[in-house]
């Protein structure tokens, strides 16, 4: 679970936290 965290707080941060993509 952990690495999935991981993978959706890097998506997030290279989205700029403006449009989550889950």
């Amino acid at each position: 679970i952990g690495d999935l965290i991981m993978e959706i707080d890097q998506t997030i941060a290279e989205c700029g936290r403006n449009a989550p993509h889950y």
